[in-house]
């Protein structure tokens, strides 16, 4: 197939294998997207009635919001990204079944990481690094 495209086919197969940044360069979009699948079947296959949603997207939240803390000074619009990727997989989701409104889910989602942000931040809770 290199030989039918030519110098063009040489060239797009080293911007796939690397040469030009390539696929590392689109990482926080990979991530993102394995964690919307993530959330779109954590949903599916856990969550059985609307409080239970809120309450579990709450401490998803929390997770993300020590994450958040974690990198809070070196990648943050990458995090933005993966996030993202989580909380829409996971709010579709839930929407689709039935449980929980998309807004409410999104605001306690929120509530959880700043919450879990400013509990890291003002050391009343402190992580342990593995």
């Amino acid at each position: 197939m290199v030989s039918l495209l030519g110098d063009m086919g040489k060239r797009s197969v080293e911007v796939l294998i690397g040469k030009q940044g390539g696929l590392w360069t689109l990482w926080p979009e990979m991530i993102g997207f394995f964690l919307l699948i993530v959330g779109f079947l954590f949903s599916f296959t856990t969550v059985g009635s609307t409080a239970m949603s809120y309450i579990v997207i709450l401490l998803w939240g929390m997770m993300f919001g020590r994450l958040w803390y974690k990198c809070r000074n070196t990648f943050r619009f990458p995090m933005v990204i993966i996030i993202m990727g989580f909380l829409v997989g996971y709010v579709a989701a839930s929407f689709l079944h039935g449980y929980g409104r998309p807004f409410l889910l999104s605001i306690a989602f929120l509530v959880g990481m700043i919450i879990s942000h400013k509990l890291h931040s003002t050391k009343a809770v402190h992580g342990v690094d593995w």
